[in-house]
């Protein structure tokens, strides 16, 4: 059953999603603060340049890793599994956030994630898609990084505590608020 609140989530993120390949087609870029870092921060990705950046960060990551996806794919999560196991040993913890299915193809996938020791949190209404590498790099937008995407989609990747303090705070209390 779809609340009121959910179907104001969806809709607003549905245009997110839309506005962000929007202003990526024309050449916008996203400014905050003035960072040095080794990748380009405060950017927005595409489909097809994305993933060396964000493997990038998932190796350089030194405390924590999050990444929500609603949809999963077994050779994506097979990749990140060996993407991260280098990380896990350096003692780098790796959560997922996933929605909640009867599917046994996706529960199949869920146990991978289990059994390679990833924490697996699952909600019913899940419909985001982001990564936060140690409470400060985050990936936002529209393609699911551990399921199917679309190749009209795009990421924004900006460097802040606080955006990733508030995605996770804001989570959190969105599916407290449905369940």
């Amino acid at each position: 059953m779809t609340t009121r609140r959910s179907f104001h989530i969806i809709y607003f993120n549905n245009m997110y999603k839309k506005r962000l390949s929007a202003y990526r087609k024309i050449g916008f870029d996203v400014i905050t603060d003035i960072i040095e870092n080794k990748q380009n921060v405060n950017h927005i990705y595409n489909y097809s340049d994305y993933l060396e950046v964000f493997r990038q960060d998932i190796h350089e990551a030194n405390k924590s890793i999050i990444i929500s996806s609603p949809q999963l794919n077994e050779k994506k999560v097979l990749s990140f599994i060996e993407l991260i196991k280098d990380r896990q040993e350096k003692g780098v913890s790796v959560s997922v956030f996933t929605k909640q299915t009867d599917d046994p193809y996706t529960n199949h996938i869920i146990d991978l994630l289990y059994d390679n020791g990833i924490f697996v949190e699952i909600y019913p209404d899940l419909d985001t898609y982001f990564a936060i590498i140690d409470q400060e790099i985050v990936w936002h937008g529209g393609i699911n990084l551990l399921g199917k995407s679309n190749i009209y989609d795009s990421l924004m990747r900006v460097k802040s505590n606080t955006i990733a303090a508030e995605l996770i705070v804001n989570h959190t209390k969105a599916e407290d608020c449905d369940s």
